[in-house]
């Protein structure tokens, strides 16, 4: 079982973070309005906000699984 980092834990990640599962994520910060939902991979850096460029939070709304991951497409 792969270990969660703290902050996953807690439920927030930040920009630059490592993505520890693949899911839409909701991106959050007080730099702009937008309260965006990315569809992110496992493993890529969290970006930052599309909008704006800011650093920003992000909170994981739905797992789900890449077709890179589902072994039935490998």
């Amino acid at each position: 079982m792969t270990e969660m980092p703290k902050q996953f834990v807690r439920g927030v990640l930040q920009s630059g973070d490592s993505v520890p599962v693949s899911g839409v994520w909701r991106l959050d910060h007080d730099a702009c309005r937008d309260k965006l939902e990315l569809c992110l991979r496992k493993h890529e850096l969290f970006p930052l906000c599309p909008s704006c460029g800011v650093s920003g939070c992000f909170r994981l709304l739905e797992e789900v699984q890449h077709i890179s991951e589902d072994p039935d497409f490998q």
